[in-house]
């Protein structure tokens, strides 16, 4: 008679696990098409950038993704460039405004205006508590911005379309990555 409870417990323990599916932004939003927020202000970090140009003077810097993407970002006036070159890897914080939609049959509906950066990503996660957003790229890992005071995330939901417009970089550093142990030179 002990028994039951432990096998009732397990039973519902398997039972709920089974339910549990990863998050999918190839969903269809429930929502109707049309614009949910533009000028979403979100803040993100890069790590593993490539710096492909930079302008000390202008303060400008263009970063290679590793999705193969390149972003050009005005840099605030507190970060210093002029240490960083070409080629050098980084780790930089930067801003970008996202405006998230639905797709009107497929299409960007009237009223999206914010310029894209390639392809356009969708919503993977939503978390309001920590005003997170996750959008997933075609073409590289999943991303997680932390979004503004204003963004109404509640409106937000996985499938949702969203084009990015790159603005500041907020801060960077040049990051040394060792090469892989296959690389290393062995010992005799």
């Amino acid at each position: 008679m002990k028994t039951l409870p432990l096998v009732l417990v397990s039973a519902s323990t398997l039972a709920l696990a089974g339910c549990w599916s990863p998050p999918n932004a190839n969903v269809i939003p429930r929502a109707k098409p049309g614009l949910i927020q533009d000028s979403v202000q979100a803040e993100t970090v890069l790590d593993g950038a490539r710096v492909a140009a930079v302008d000390a003077g202008h303060s400008t810097i263009t970063l290679a993704l590793p999705d193969g993407t390149t972003c050009s970002y005005q840099a605030e006036p507190k970060v210093n460039l002029a240490p960083i070159k070409a080629g050098d890897r980084v780790k930089a914080r930067v801003t970008d405004s996202l405006t998230v939609f639905v797709l009107d049959n497929g299409q960007v509906p009237s009223g999206v205006t914010a310029e894209t950066s390639g392809v356009s990503p969708r919503v993977l996660l939503v978390d309001p508590s920590y005003r997170e957003l996750t959008l997933q790229s075609f073409a590289g890992p999943p991303q997680t911005y932390k979004a503004g005071l204003d963004a109404r995330l509640q409106e937000m939901e996985p499938g949702d379309s969203v084009t990015r417009k790159p603005m500041q970089l907020t801060s960077i550093k040049i990051t040394k990555y060792a090469p892989p142990p296959s690389a290393w030179p062995s010992n005799p």
